[in-house]
C-alpha cells in the first residue's frame, strides 16, 4: 500500500453524531407517521411500530492500512476460508498478541505507561455475525506461538472483581507462622467472554466490583478490593479482554453509569458482520499456518527483550498532526464510549511495532493503529448513535404527547404493559436524555417524589 493510499484511509469517513441531535427530526417524523395521534396507553403495538424505523448505517469496512505487517498477512491468509469479519479477526489477533507478549515493552505518555493489554467488544447485528468463529481462528494460531499461554492464561465466566484478582494473585501469608500460600507467577490473563451481555448483567448488580476492577486492569494498576472477605492482591497484572455481544443486547444491558464512569471507553467497539457464505465451511486448517505461528513466536520472543518504546521522528510528526482529531470532544453516548481514543491508538501502534519486531513505532505502525481507531469510531457511531428499541418506543410515545409530562408509572404500564424491568427503562431513559431527546423533573408528593418525563423541545 502506498503512502498516499494510507494517508487517505484513516479518519476520512468519520462523522460522529453528537448526542443524537442530527436524528431528532427523522425520529419525530417517524413517530408521527407510524403512531399518528396515538396516546401513551396504546401499549406494545405502538412500541413495535416505533421500533420499526431504520438504524444508523453500517460502517464502511476497515481500511486497508490496518492490515499492516504480520497481522495483516495472517488475516488475508484466513479471510477466504472464513465467514468471520476480517476486522474482527484482526482486532482480536492484535489484542491476543499484546497479551501473549506480556508486561514489558511499553510506551510512556507523561507518567503513564501503556502496555500491550487492550479491551475490545465485537458487536454483531445478530448471532449470525460469526463472532466466535473469528476468535477461534486467532487462539488456535497463537497456541502454536506460545502453548503455555494458551493453556494457562485464558479465562472466562466473569462474575466479580475478586475473581479476576484471584486469577493473577500474589503470594499470601498462610495461617501458620512463616507459611506462604503460592500465588500465580504468570500475570498474563486474556479474558474472553463470548456472552458479554451476561457479564454486563452481573456487573449491574449492587456492590459488584467487576467494572471497577476491570478499569484498573486496563490501566495496568495493582489490583485489590476493599471487600471484607477478600484480602488477595495482584501486583503488575497484564490483563486483556475480548467480549462478544449482539447490538440489541448491548443497548439493553450497558447501563448509564457504565457509559459515564470510564468503563465503556476502555473498549474498542468493533462492529462485525458475516463476510461471506461458506456452506461447506473453510478448508484452511490451523496446522497449515505453521509458518505464521512460528513468525508470531519469534516476534513475541523479540518483543520481550524490549522495554520503553518510542516513535520515530516521522511517526512523532504524524502523531502531532492527527492528535487533535483523535482528541476531539464528542457529545452524547458516542462521546462517552470513545473518549480514550488517543490511548487506544498508542497501544495499538505499540502492538503493530512489536509484531514487526521493532523497538520503535514507525509511520506504518501508526497509520495502521489510526485505521483501527477510525473503524472503532465508526462502529461506535453505528452501535451507539442510534436509539435502542426501548428508547425508540418511549420517544415515539412522548412525542405523541408534545409538551406533556408523563409519569414513570405511565411509561412502564402504558408503553410496556409492565413487562420491562426498571433497569431496562432506566437505560432507555438515560439514552434519550443523553441524546437530548427527552428531559425529566421530579415532583414532590406526600410520599416518594414523582418522576416525570417529556420529549425535549426542539432547539434545546
Amino acid at each position: 500500500m502506498s503512502t498516499a493510499e494510507a494517508k487517505e484511509s484513516p479518519f476520512q469517513t468519520v462523522k460522529v453524531l453528537e448526542g443524537g441531535m442530527d436524528q431528532r427530526g427523522s425520529i419525530e417524523a417517524r413517530a408521527e407517521s407510524t403512531c399518528g395521534p396515538a396516546r401513551i396507553g396504546s401499549g406494545l403495538e405502538m412500541a413495535a411500530q416505533a421500533a420499526s424505523g431504520p438504524r444508523q448505517p453500517e460502517p464502511a469496512p476497515l481500511g486497508e492500512a490496518a492490515f499492516h505487517g504480520l497481522a495483516g498477512r495472517i488475516v488475508h491468509r484466513i479471510e477466504p476460508h472464513s465467514e468471520a469479519d476480517p476486522a474482527a479477526i484482526l482486532v482480536q489477533l492484535l489484542i491476543a498478541f499484546g497479551n501473549l507478549v506480556g508486561r514489558g515493552p511499553h510506551f510512556r505518555v507523561e507518567e503513564s505507561e501503556h502496555f500491550g493489554n487492550e479491551f475490545c467488544a465485537i458487536v454483531g447485528r445478530s448471532a449470525k455475525a460469526r463472532k466466535g468463529t473469528s476468535f477461534n481462528r486467532v487462539v488456535g494460531l497463537l497456541a502454536m506461538a506460545d502453548p503455555e499461554w494458551q493453556r494457562d492464561c485464558h479465562a472466562h465466566g466473569l462474575v466479580s472483581g475478586e475473581g479476576i484478582i484471584h486469577a493473577v494473585r500474589d503470594d499470601a501469608p498462610g495461617k501458620k507462622e512463616g507459611e506462604i500460600i503460592p500465588g500465580v507467577r504468570d500475570k498474563r490473563l486474556l479474558l474472553v467472554e463470548e456472552e458479554l451481555g451476561g457479564v454486563l448483567s452481573v456487573a449491574g448488580r449492587k456492590d459488584n466490583s467487576l467494572t471497577a476492577v476491570l478499569r484498573s486492569c486496563w490501566d495496568s494498576k495493582d489490583l485489590r478490593t476493599l471487600a471484607k472477605n477478600s484480602h488477595e492482591r495482584a501486583t503488575a497484572p497484564h490483563i486483556s479482554l475480548i467480549g462478544h455481544i449482539t447490538l440489541d443486547e448491548l443497548k439493553a444491558k450497558l447501563r448509564g453509569h457504565e457509559l459515564s464512569n470510564g468503563f465503556a471507553n476502555r473498549f474498542l467497539w468493533i462492529y462485525a458482520r458475516r463476510s461471506q457464505l461458506l456452506p461447506d465451511g473453510g478448508n484452511l486448517r490451523t496446522s497449515e499456518l505453521h509458518g505464521e505461528g512460528e513468525a508470531l513466536r519469534a516476534a513475541a520472543a523479540t518483543a520481550r527483550t524490549f522495554s520503553e518504546i518510542r516513535r520515530t521522528p516521522d511517526a512523532a510528526e504524524l502523531w502531532r498532526e492527527k492528535y487533535a482529531q483523535l482528541s476531539k470532544e464528542r457529545r452524547g453516548i458516542v462521546g462517552d464510549v470513545t473518549s480514550r481514543m488517543e490511548a487506544h491508538a498508542v497501544r495499538l501502534a505499540l502492538i503493530y511495532a512489536l509484531l514487526d519486531g521493532s523497538a520503535v513505532v514507525g509511520v506504518a505502525h501508526l497509520w495502521a493503529a489510526l485505521a483501527v481507531c477510525d473503524y472503532a469510531l465508526r462502529s461506535a457511531e453505528h452501535c451507539f448513535g442510534g436509539l435502542s428499541l426501548d428508547a425508540r418506543a418511549i420517544h415515539a410515545a412522548l412525542s405523541a404527547r408534545v409538551g406533556e409530562w408523563v409519569t414513570r408509572t405511565e411509561i412502564s404500564t402504558g408503553i410496556f404493559k409492565g413487562h420491562k424491568a426498571a433497569e431496562q427503562i432506566d437505560t432507555a431513559l438515560h439514552e434519550l436524555e443523553t441524546a437530548a431527546l427527552a428531559e425529566h423533573r421530579t415532583e414532590a408528593t406526600s410520599g416518594a417524589p414523582r418522576e416525570l418525563w417529556r420529549a425535549a423541545k426542539k432547539g434545546n
